[in-house]
């Protein structure tokens, strides 16, 4: 058995949708991409940065999980966002 003393924590650099898109579901399949594309690569927790003026996405990673951490260390001007990302069905 290995503990680790940092999770393996994964950032997703590009997390957006133009209008067009946006209120169709895709957001919830790009969430879903994301976490199982982190799984296959064994991270425990994913990150990503947001506006902390941008209600709507705030509110879209709220309802998905996300929790707001605050201020990006060095980037203030955005809030650094953290999930958990589950073992993958397959790893349990």
């Amino acid at each position: 058995m290995q503990i680790r003393e940092e999770p393996r924590i994964g950032y997703a650099n590009l997390f957006y949708l133009i209008d067009a898109m946006r209120s169709a579901g895709v957001g919830a399949q790009l969430q879903d991409y994301a976490i199982r594309f982190f799984q296959r690569h064994g991270v425990s927790a994913a990150r990503l940065s947001v506006s902390p003026t941008n209600a709507r996405a705030l509110a879209f990673y709220r309802k998905h999980g996300w929790r707001d951490l605050g201020p990006r260390p060095g980037r203030e001007f955005v809030n650094l966002m953290e999930c958990d990302v589950p073992l993958a069905s397959g790893d349990r």
